[in-house]
């Protein structure tokens, strides 16, 4: 008996908030009223221009990352070729010299088409096998084996390490 009559208190109560909540809700809902007395003067224009404004740098200071002995030195760039750039220090009778030869070009190593697919792990044995697929061929590789000039260097749960003509690559699984 003593529930029904908190019932009776709580429903009205709860029909009151809810309703309250959507009167609210209903009046941010429809556009805002705006009064316009014909008393107020006009406004005033905005001025939007923009002044430029100057600024003038000082770099006279040391650069913390150089020692004091490369400070002395200037490095100047001079290209020697027109897809090389040769760094040159100069000295301090005016006589420069190239600092680094410029390397060649690494030969493009064109890899076959291999795909990392998954792998087949036993728990018994404690065996990983990665499923791979080179061009049109599947294989299963443990960490180590080879198959034409591509070695399986580690076998990662999502990743391989695969080794072809002396440069390393991680395959991520499809």
């Amino acid at each position: 008996m003593k529930n029904k009559k908190l019932l009776y208190v709580l429903l009205p109560l709860a029909a009151l908030v809810w309703g309250t909540v959507i009167y609210k809700m209903m009046q941010s809902l429809e556009a805002p009223q705006v009064k316009v007395s014909e008393g107020v003067a006009a406004a005033q224009p905005v001025n939007n221009k923009l002044e430029a404004d100057t600024f003038q740098l000082q770099l006279s200071y040391r650069d913390p990352f150089l020692s004091a002995r490369s400070r002395k030195e200037e490095i100047a760039v001079v290209p020697s070729l027109p897809h090389f750039i040769q760094p040159v220090a100069a000295s301090p009778s005016g006589v420069t010299a190239p600092v680094q030869a410029v390397k060649e070009p690494k030969a493009v190593i064109v890899w076959p088409q291999v795909a990392y697919k998954g792998i087949i792990e036993n728990k018994v044995k404690s065996a990983r096998v990665a499923i791979l697929r080179v061009g049109q061929e599947s294989l299963l590789l443990k960490e180590g084996e080879g198959h034409e000039g591509l070695k399986l260097n580690k076998l990662l749960a999502d990743s391989v390490l695969m080794e072809y003509k002396k440069e390393k690559k991680y395959l991520k699984r499809l």
